[in-house]
């Protein structure tokens, strides 16, 4: 896959999480995806497979009264992409000592791998 391919299954995953689209994020997955949530360089969250992914995505929906990730920027790394995520949501309920109805504003990387022009592997990391 070139880049640009790679980007537009990216775009569709991320397009399916801004509108709590599960099965359009499922779309474009491998289905042995690995996820990685890594804040401060320690994982907090690591899943294999497509239903231990949508299990974990169904059950943050109810979190988030609205959210949007946006590409600031993107790069080409060995085998996928690494991109540059602005993230801001609005909260539906308290969560970690921030209330319902608080804006959080967040910066990111993600990398993302590719398997079979699916994606096989995403780490979010802040």
């Amino acid at each position: 896959m070139n880049s640009e391919q790679m980007m537009e299954k990216i775009q569709l995953f991320i397009d399916g999480y801004n509108s709590f689209d599960v099965d359009a994020m499922l779309s474009v997955l491998d289905p042995e995806v690995v996820f990685m949530n890594t804040v401060g360089g320690k994982t907090d969250v690591e899943i294999r497979g497509i239903e231990s992914f949508r299990k974990l995505a169904e059950q943050s929906l109810p979190f988030f009264s609205s959210r949007h990730q946006h590409i600031a920027e993107s790069g080409e790394i060995n085998g996928g992409m690494e991109v540059k995520i602005l993230y801001e949501a609005v909260l539906a309920q308290d969560l970690g000592g921030l209330k319902a109805g608080e804006t959080v504003k967040l910066q990111g990387l993600s990398v993302y791998l590719f398997n079979n022009e699916l994606i096989s592997f995403i780490e979010d990391l802040t």
